[in-house]
């Protein structure tokens, strides 16, 4: 590997022998860390449904476009204060309901309602907090 950029290049040519500039090496780190953020979702998968092909199919979606996903949250953390909350109650359900799956049925329903709703009371309570200030 090279230790300098060569442009937007991947990989180059220098006295015949082929390296990676640090281009690549960063490319491969955050791929990397894309997976890792697919495989950490599993369980959040899992509790909104055990079908297989849904849990496949949304870990691939979810390589695909957690990065972006991150960064937009991110902004809506900032923006809504509060929706800081609805993760952690989300994050408390889902918990939950991994830990009683095998002796309490919950339909996927459920899951997304009060996902939804967890997620719209800290959009409101937020937003309503920031009119108060504007005010």
């Amino acid at each position: 590997m090279t230790h300098e950029l060569h442009d937007q290049k991947f990989f180059v040519k220098i006295n015949g022998i082929k390296y990676a500039t640090p281009l690549f090496g960063a490319l491969v780190i955050i791929e990397f860390t894309d997976i890792l953020f697919a495989i950490d979702s599993i369980p959040a998968i899992l509790a909104v449904t055990t079908d297989s092909f849904l849990v496949f199919s949304s870990n691939i979606f979810a390589i695909l476009g957690l990065r972006s996903m991150y960064f937009f949250l991110a902004a809506m953390l900032q923006k809504f204060h509060y929706l800081k909350y609805s993760v952690i109650a989300i994050l408390f359900y889902v918990s939950i309901k991994l830990l009683i799956i095998k002796y309490v049925h919950m339909p996927e329903w459920l899951s997304l309602s009060v996902i939804g709703v967890s997620l719209a009371i800290g959009i409101i309570v937020s937003y309503s907090k920031m009119e108060k200030e504007t005010v």
